[in-house]
């Protein structure tokens, strides 16, 4: 079990990122997250959520805050190790109140990953994801991704 604090999420990579005005907040805003792993055998259960301990409030970030929202993000994710090296991943996230951060209002993924050569492992992973409504100031629609990953240890 981890658990973490921030004194600042505004601090943060995601937030840095989402745009020339990150960082202009009234007051800081601190975070906490809490995560765990669970492995019995060949089974592998993950679970993570991360959340603001308080609002920001609106103006915030230049005025692309509009309503006081106090963002948070869940992971919950299941691997299972088969014979040969490969993995079977299953996954669900959901967000609240993080329209600013552009991540979804949730998130299934499934992946598979394996050995194809010795030092070289391949991943594929489909995802699917569904916005927030527009009433919530999102698109309310869906995407779906497919991503292979090539990876080499040296």
């Amino acid at each position: 079990i981890n658990i973490g604090y921030i004194s600042n999420l505004t601090d943060t990579d995601s937030l840095q990122a989402a745009g020339s005005t990150a960082g202009t907040v009234d007051d800081y805003v601190a975070g906490a997250s809490l995560s765990a792993s669970f492995t019995s055998g060949n089974i592998k259960l993950i679970a993570e959520h991360i959340m603001a301990m308080d609002d920001f409030i609106a103006g915030d970030f230049g005025g692309d805050i509009t309503a006081d929202t106090s963002p948070s993000a869940s992971n919950v994710e299941v691997n299972v190790s088969l014979d040969g090296d490969v993995t079977l991943a299953v996954g669900f996230q959901q967000t609240r109140d993080s329209l600013l951060l552009e991540l979804p209002e949730t998130a299934i993924l499934a992946a598979v990953s394996m050995p194809l050569i010795d030092g070289i492992n391949m991943a594929v992973e489909y995802a699917k994801a569904s916005d927030y409504d527009t009433d919530d100031g999102g698109t309310d629609e869906n995407a779906s991704q497919l991503t292979l990953q090539l990876s080499t240890e040296f």
